[in-house]
């Protein structure tokens, strides 16, 4: 669900948001009225009790029912869809990412932290149907395209069915495969960036230090967006019967919560701790740079 009215981020005020297909937004979960459904819910839960979380975190569920990972691809033109309804028809592209994310009209453009749990759905529409390689390139153009932004990209696997004989079981282990191997390859390279080259001579290291130095204090500088690995979703522990509604494919309230308690305690804790870290940095500067004037101004009138 999502909403027009979202308050704005502001330096203690941060956003965190999730977008993608019924998995993100919650579907086969219980809720009572005026409640989030979904891993946010339980990710609000553990964020609330986390000493070492201190600023106000809005924590947004954007996730719609049925769309595919094309639906939700930057720049896509918007196609006719049924005016009285948001629930997409599968295999019909859809303007969901500038919806979100644009210029102009998104409504969780500030959000510093974004969850990417899409591709369920994929295998269903015609025309991404065994197409293992367009379903991956469309997620890491989602993907990037965030990270471009300054966002820290969360990537989440696809959700297995418990049966693994079911049709759709064999093509999403493989775009789950071809997914963690793009993250891996994206936080070897975000990594290796942070390293310093045992081959450069130290006149080209101490440079490179200097320059991640000056970077590190600029706290004018737009944050760097990266993309790490979210709540792997597609690992054989997903698939418990206990974990899934009666379907035997969405998953039941427990199963959110533990796909919260995995996104939260693994890796959302964790950034999140990163972004509040960057504004303390700012306050400090600012105050830091307030003190010297205010010293510089004594001094002159003595």
């Amino acid at each position: 669900m999502y909403h027009s009215f979202m308050p704005v981020s502001t330096e203690f005020v941060h956003k965190a948001v999730m977008i993608g297909d019924e998995v993100a937004e919650g579907f086969g979960d219980w809720i009572v009225c005026g409640q989030q459904a979904g891993a946010m819910k339980h990710v609000h839960n553990l964020m609330c009790e986390d000493v070492r979380v201190r600023h106000r975190w809005h924590l947004v569920n954007c996730g719609l029912f049925g769309s595919t990972s094309e639906d939700w691809l930057p720049d896509l033109a918007p196609t006719y869809r049924v005016p009285w309804t948001r629930v997409p028809r599968l295999g019909v592209g859809h303007n969901f990412f500038d919806k979100m994310f644009g210029e102009k009209s998104g409504i969780v453009r500030d959000a510093e932290i974004v969850i990417v749990c899409v591709g369920r759905n994929d295998e269903k529409a015609a025309h991404l149907k065994g197409r293992y390689d367009r379903s991956v390139d469309n997620i890491k153009k989602i993907a990037t395209t965030l990270r471009d932004m300054g966002k820290i990209v969360l990537l989440c696997t696809i959700p297995l069915p418990a049966d693994s004989t079911h049709v759709m079981w064999l093509p999403n282990r493989t775009r789950n495969d071809m997914l963690r191997a793009f993250v891996k390859e994206q936080e070897y390279e975000q990594q290796r960036d942070m390293d310093d080259n045992e081959k450069d001579d130290e006149q080209r290291r101490r440079k490179r230090i200097d320059e991640r130095t000056k970077a590190f204090n600029d706290v004018s500088a737009a944050p760097k967006g990266r993309i790490v690995m979210g709540a792997d979703l597609g690992h054989f522990g997903f698939t418990h019967p206990d974990l899934l509604s009666a379907d035997g494919h969405h998953f039941n309230s427990k199963g959110y919560k533990q796909f919260g308690q995995e996104l939260y305690r693994d890796k959302l804790a964790l950034e999140a701790v990163k972004v509040e870290f960057r504004t303390w940095k700012k306050v400090a500067v600012r105050k830091a740079a307030t003190k010297k004037s205010n010293d510089d101004d004594d001094d002159k009138k003595e």
